[in-house]
């Protein structure tokens, strides 16, 4: 299912593992692996494109398919998971329009 584009996103890495300070001050752990982490925001979206990021999200792990920006458009598809971000609610002629929604997709 292809959702709304987002207005605003960031591509980044998340560590994943067991890390603690020591009486130092390092940081010391166990690196597990580095997860892709994508952040999305949308501005103002209809109730039926919002309803399509509800559906997503109760899959838990979806597809995403995402372009990354370094060299050239390149093309990956990876299983992510979705966690929901805030919202508020605007109404003009009847309308549902959404505001401020955002969302996280971490690799799985």
């Amino acid at each position: 299912m292809a959702i709304p584009a987002p207005t605003d996103y960031s591509l980044g890495v998340e560590p994943v593992g067991k890390f603690e300070r020591n009486a130092n001050g390092k940081l010391v752990g166990d690196l597990t692996a580095v997860k892709t982490k994508i952040s999305c925001r949308w501005g103002l979206i209809s109730g039926k494109d919002y309803k399509k990021l509800c559906d997503c999200a109760r899959g838990y792990f979806v597809m995403v398919r995402y372009t990354l920006q370094e060299g050239g458009r390149t093309e990956i598809e990876m299983s992510m998971r979705l966690q929901e971000g805030s919202i508020s609610l605007h109404s003009e002629d009847d309308t549902v329009w959404w505001n401020g929604v955002g969302c996280e997709f971490v690799e799985r």
